[in-house]
C-alpha cells in the first residue's frame, strides 16, 4: 500500500469521525428541544418570550404597520360598502321604473294589435266574395 493511498484512507476516516461528530451534536440538540417541553408552553408564553427577544423600536415599527394595515382595511371596507350602497339604490331608483315602463310598453303594443286584428275582422268582406 502506498502513501497516498494511506493518506487517503486516512481522509476519509477523518470525514467520517467529522460526520458521526455532526450526527451527534444534532441528537443532543434534539434531546435539549424535545417536544414535551413545546407542548408545555402557551401561546402567551411564546409570544411574551418574543417579547424578550425582539428590541422595542422594532416591536413599536411592527405596531405601528400593523395598526396603518388595519386602519386601511377598515377604511376599503368602508368605502366598498358606501359604493355598494350607491350603486344598488341608483339600480333600484332607475331599474325598477324601466322594468315597469317597459312591461306596460309591451302590454300596450299587444293591445294595439288586438285591436287591429278586431278591425280587420269586422270589415265587410268586398263585393262578390263568398
Amino acid at each position: 500500500v502506498t502513501s497516498d493511498e494511506e493518506d487517503d484512507d486516512e481522509e476519509e476516516e477523518a470525514a467520517a469521525r467529522a460526520r458521526n461528530a455532526e450526527a451527534d451534536d444534532v441528537d443532543d440538540l434534539e434531546e435539549d428541544w424535545s417536544d414535551d417541553d413545546l407542548e408545555d408552553e402557551t401561546f402567551l408564553e411564546r409570544v411574551a418570550a418574543l417579547k424578550e427577544i425582539v428590541p422595542l423600536e422594532t416591536r413599536d415599527f411592527m405596531s405601528r404597520q400593523a395598526d396603518r394595515f388595519i386602519s386601511t382595511v377598515w377604511q376599503i371596507k368602508s368605502m366598498a360598502g358606501s359604493l355598494a350602497w350607491v350603486i344598488s339604490t341608483s339600480a333600484l331608483m332607475i331599474g325598477v321604473p324601466l322594468v315597469f315602463e317597459i312591461e306596460r310598453e309591451n302590454m300596450f303594443v299587444q293591445y294595439e294589435k288586438e285591436m287591429n286584428l278586431q278591425q280587420q275582422s269586422m270589415q265587410p268582406m268586398a263585393p262578390g266574395a263568398p
